[in-house]
């Protein structure tokens, strides 16, 4: 009897546990990314030898990027290439496929030598090569500045020093966000093929990225706000890298951010459940228009189709004239064509996008 009463307890608290954990799931959807709190993260940033370290800077305004958990670090980075190169892993997912996946804040490790705060944004100009720069973003709903950092690799004199300018939004009191912006700006910045690690932070990729830089290497890493609603803010992440060659090359990354709920949403996420397919299609008919607008396409389709075919991408943002996607280049363009942007119409996503994305 009394083992009998064992199984039925272990049965019943299963079969209790698995409804709760039912219930929870259904206030996420597939692709909606929480943020998780911080835990006291400290406060690290990029700069130089020849650069003084303010510890009176304002950490509410300038704080940068603290560590992630290594569940997330790097999957930008090291997301799977789809044709021509092109990312097709964006966002983080779970490790049960659902998209839905919270993101933890770890506090940081005592910043390695040459990585300092950055100096009081109140008092400090870009001047020089080694800078700082801060103001308000009028047009923000939420309040925000911009932060600018520019560095030249330490003890470098030379008029080719290897370079990192770093253009940040910070959010305030929004410091998990923050965070999230910069661990993403970091996971850009790949100027080496063979490294494996993910960059935590923006003062770790800095710290790697003095070591292998050689004359003339350069970084350019720049946030920008494309959207700023109460319900809903875009922010654009853009990386150039030039490590040599002809070019540098460069990549766009859109965040669609809910601040009322501190999710960030994926194309998943945007979607109604299973119109992937149909979203797709939508999408190839703005690709269809836009080659219609394309030199080179017009001048010959086939060997144009042939050598630079639709490529689907999951890089999309929720803008006020519709749903904007942007390629990086070589993806469905030459390098001449830049980071081409299809835009879809609200009006082609009824019944695809979420309802209550679409405008009034």
């Amino acid at each position: 009897m009394m083992q009998l009463n064992s199984k039925f307890i272990l049965k019943a608290v299963w079969l209790i546990s698995a409804l709760f954990l039912i219930g929870c799931a259904k206030n996420e959807r597939a692709g909606d990314i929480t943020l998780a709190n911080q835990s006291n993260a400290s406060v690290s940033t990029i700069t130089s030898s020849s650069n003084r370290s303010d510890s009176s800077a304002d950490s509410a305004s300038v704080s940068t990027g603290s560590n992630l958990s290594t569940a997330y670090a790097g999957t930008v980075a090291t997301a799977a290439s789809g044709t021509n190169g092109q990312s097709t892993a964006r966002a983080p997912v779970s490790s049960d496929g659902t998209g839905v996946s919270a993101i933890p804040v770890a506090p940081v490790s005592p910043a390695p030598a040459g990585i300092a705060t950055i100096p009081d944004p109140k008092t400090a100009a870009v001047s020089s090569a080694n800078g700082s720069s801060s103001s308000l973003i009028a047009d923000s709903i939420i309040p925000a500045r911009s932060i600018t950092i520019m560095r030249t690799k330490p003890d470098c004199s030379a008029a080719d020093c290897p370079s990192i300018k770093v253009k940040r939004i910070n959010f305030i009191g929004r410091e998990r966000f923050n965070n999230f912006l910069d661990q993403t700006m970091a996971s850009m910045a790949e100027v080496d093929a063979s490294n494996n690690a993910a960059f935590r932070n923006l003062a770790e990729f800095a710290t790697y990225f003095w070591k292998i830089s050689k004359p003339g290497y350069q970084v350019v890493l720049e946030a920008s706000i494309q959207r700023s609603d109460e319900d809903l803010v875009v922010v654009q992440l853009d990386s150039y890298i030039f490590t040599g060659g002809a070019h540098g090359l460069s990549t766009t990354q859109y965040i669609n951010w809910l601040p009322k709920t501190d999710k960030i949403l994926s194309l998943e996420g945007m979607l109604i459940p299973r119109k992937m397919p149909e979203f797709e299609q939508a999408l190839k008919a703005q690709h269809a228009l836009w080659l219609k607008t394309n030199p080179q396409a017009k001048e010959n389709p086939a060997a144009y189709n042939k050598l630079w075919p639709f490529v689907a991408t999951d890089n999309a943002a929720l803008l006020a004239n519709g749903l904007a996607v942007t390629y990086d280049p070589y993806t469905i363009a030459p390098y001449s064509f830049g980071r081409p942007t299809l835009v879809i119409p609200y009006s082609d996503l009824k019944g695809i996008l979420r309802p209550e994305l679409l405008p009034d």
